[in-house]
């Protein structure tokens, strides 16, 4: 498995890379390597397991705290033998790329769970805008600003539930009401209803 791990911001490059080297330390299952401006584990696992997982909220926790900088993961597949590290490090590379263009929450990207959002990149931008266009009413843009794109945002995290939703952005629950009139009527979907 490879994860490929990339800081928000480039000049903490050096500090990250120290940091999970020395908390590696010892690990004869993992190896570090400093790949262009991502910071690549490659580690020996059967498959992507929850230790994957919690290893990858460790390594970026740990680097919230430490050096106070976010950090984006991508996390490949699990593939067999030495000879398959260039695709495991093609599917990391990827899972970050699609994860940070699509503002995916938590910024750990496992590239087996991100199917749809794979599809969705390979759409030519000016392809995707002329699709939209098709299934959205006209006048979607002037509504649809940073506000109204966190509420929808917050409302789908928070499993369609108003309540939580509207503490979570600490508006009364009649304004999270009116918001998703606003987006039923300038998109046709009601955002309420899931299918």
């Amino acid at each position: 498995v490879v994860y490929c791990i990339r800081p928000a911001e480039n000049e903490h490059f050096n500090d990250a890379y120290s940091l999970i080297l020395n908390s590696l330390y010892g690990n004869n299952k993992s190896y570090v390597i400093p790949y262009k401006t991502d910071i690549l584990i490659i580690e020996i696992a059967d498959a992507i397991s929850d230790e994957v997982k919690s290893n990858a909220k460790m390594i970026k926790d740990m680097i919230n705290s430490e050096i106070y900088t976010d950090v984006f993961i991508g996390i490949s597949d699990a593939h067999k033998g030495i000879m398959n590290i260039k695709e495991s490090l093609s599917e990391a590379l990827e899972a970050i790329e699609v994860g940070m263009k699509f503002n995916l929450p938590d910024n750990i990207y496992i590239s087996k769970d991100m199917l749809i959002e794979k599809v969705v990149s390979l759409i030519p931008e000016d392809k995707a805008k002329e699709l939209a266009g098709q299934v959205f009413k006209t006048g979607i843009d002037e509504i649809m600003d940073s506000e109204m794109l966190k509420t929808m945002e917050v409302f789908f995290k928070n499993n369609l539930n108003i309540s939580d939703s509207s503490k979570i952005l600490y508006i009364h629950r009649n304004t999270l009401l009116y918001r998703l009139d606003k987006i039923q009527k300038a998109t046709g979907l009601d955002i309420r209803k899931f299918e």
